[in-house]
């Protein structure tokens, strides 16, 4: 056997420790149920952390599970094959046990609770979730976070893993938008007298806790650089920066010193493309993910990306093209925005005043800018329009060949019978817009704030001057996600309407084209707010 390293020798020396703790843990109840500081720094007040019966095995399970992982992979390291064959085992226990209590293979989540981030964040960061069921509970916990209106809801424990779960799936936007709310609990309100406090509302301690997961994301979303676990201490490594332009998160540049030397990520955004540099220390080897449409669409000094020396093509995955990059520098392009595709898009996060009319979105074809009423504010939020309506508008129309997708994650914070709505339309009124649906309403969907009359909150509507239809679902609470596609590749055009990513009844065709001019967001009688508003087309 060759001579230990002294990475090896520390390890041995501290190996006794969690392996004997892991075995008096593994004596005791077949859950660990003590909830103790649990994920400490929740900003969820409606929880009960001590007394819950969910929120502490979920924390102390994934913990349990992680450590008994780190045992066994460190018995492997010293060369303890029946110690990392044990450990292993008792990981896979844990899991099982974890999943059978705790997980809706169905959907993907773990726990009661609709808006808890941190089991299902926990979960996926540890590796605990089946490979089948990852995905789902992806998918949950995006549906946390919007639960929350785009803000975390975790304490010390979850929150680093948050941000990078975001990040390593390529969620970079929503984790851009998660770092830069401006109220609770954000890390504006974490800041007490230019200090860091210990709680989300600026009290307790001042310390770095939370503050340390914006660094983080800051190396590991915005620059991109992360450790490859095949590839340990940098060996190895993963850089994939992760560009917002809608949320003007469109450049950054900067260094991580390495055992091998310092690699550099400097990005920036120019009109559709990416431009990406890199360094990749000598005796290392990067998985670089550039931004992309598709790999044909990247270069490398000039020249396709795949053909470069020291560049290999990998893959696509999550939005970027994956290559294996040799020690070096590079200069990659891609042209991974592009206007013809993205028509608008705006997150709504920032300020509420002045008002929505006249801005601009974060992303436009040209100079357009919101022709809004006064009830409509700069961050999405719209007021109670009484019986009257609040509009809000941008010039659009479509061409024949495409299919043009609006969508907008929309929360009617009321509780009656009024309504918000997304759609497409024929003129710009300064009414109703849709009163009733054939004066100038194309397509559109209507999200109440109460179930109704017809006892359906979620109404999808084709104006009927133009063929008509309907489709609906019942009521639900909470911030839900509409989509409106317009097709209009064959001769008579069609809508489908999805609510939450689950298409409503099925594909509607006109009669008649209509002379769409705008796309809208309109309010009638009801509080609340829009977020992640786009329009795009394909292809």
């Amino acid at each position: 056997m060759p001579a230990p390293s002294s990475a090896n020798r520390a390890a041995a020396l501290d190996f006794p420790d969690p392996h004997y703790h892991l075995n008096a843990d593994a004596a005791r109840d077949r859950l660990l149920i003590w909830s103790g500081a649990n994920d400490w720094q929740h900003p969820d007040g409606s929880i009960n952390w001590y007394a819950s019966t969910e929120t502490g095995p979920l924390v102390n399970m994934a913990a349990w599970y992680h450590y008994a992982n780190v045992v066994s992979q460190t018995a492997a390291m010293l060369g303890n094959t029946a110690d990392s064959a044990k450990y292993a085992a008792m990981a896979r226990d844990i899991a099982d046990r974890t999943n059978r209590k705790f997980l809706n293979s169905a959907t993907g989540r773990y726990g009661q609770n609709t808006k808890d981030q941190t089991a299902q964040v926990l979960s996926l960061a540890v590796g605990m979730v089946p490979p089948e069921t990852r995905e789902l509970t992806r998918q949950r916990l995006l549906d946390a976070v919007r639960e929350r209106n785009g803000h975390h809801a975790t304490g010390f424990v979850a929150l680093p893993y948050l941000l990078r779960i975001l990040a390593e799936t390529g969620e970079g936007g929503m984790a851009n938008r998660i770092v830069n709310q401006q109220d609770y609990p954000s890390w504006k309100t974490l800041v007490h007298h230019g200090v860091l406090a210990e709680g989300w509302e600026g009290g307790g301690a001042q310390m770095p806790s939370c503050g340390g997961s914006v660094g983080m994301w800051l190396y590991q979303s915005v620059l991109g650089i992360r450790p490859d676990p095949a590839g340990p201490g940098f060996k190895k490594f993963i850089l994939a920066p992760q560009p917002d332009p809608a949320t003007g998160l469109t450049s950054a540049e900067g260094s991580y010193d390495t055992p091998y030397g310092r690699i550099v990520s400097k990005w920036n955004v120019v009109d559709q493309d990416i431009i990406l540099n890199v360094t990749v220390p000598p005796n290392t080897t990067a998985s670089v993910h550039v931004p992309a449409r598709n790999e044909a669409g990247v270069t490398e000094s000039g020249q396709a990306a795949g053909q470069a020396k020291g560049v290999k093509f990998l893959r696509m995955e999550h939005g970027a093209a994956v290559f294996e990059v040799a020690s070096g520098n590079y200069a990659f392009r891609s042209r991974f925005l592009n206007k013809a595709n993205v028509i608008y898009a705006k997150d709504f996060s920032g300020v509420a005043s002045p008002h929505l009319n006249t801005q601009a979105p974060g992303i436009r074809i040209g100079s357009e800018t919101w022709s809004a009423s006064a009830l409509w504010k700069s961050d999405g939020t719209v007021g109670d329009a009484g019986n009257g309506s609040a509009n809000a508008f941008l010039p659009f129309t479509p061409v024949a060949g495409k299919i043009y997708t609006l969508t907008a994650t929309v929360d009617v914070t009321t509780t009656d019978d009024d309504w918000l709505a997304l759609g497409f339309t024929s003129g710009k009124g300064t009414g109703a817009w849709f009163s009733g649906p054939e004066i100038n309403a194309a397509a559109w969907m209507l999200e109440r704030g109460g179930q109704g009359a017809s006892g359906y909150q979620t109404i999808g509507f084709m104006g009927p001057s133009t063929g008509g239809g309907s489709a609906s679902v019942p009521s639900s609470n909470g911030p839900v996600d509409l989509r409106v596609e317009l097709n209009t590749q064959n001769p008579l055009w069609s809508v489908r309407f999805y609510r939450n990513g689950v298409q409503m009844g099925g594909t509607m065709s006109y009669t008649t084209n209509p002379a769409i001019s705008h796309v809208a967001m309109a309010g009638q009688g009801a509080a609340g707010s829009f977020t992640n508003f786009n329009l795009s087309s394909a292809p």
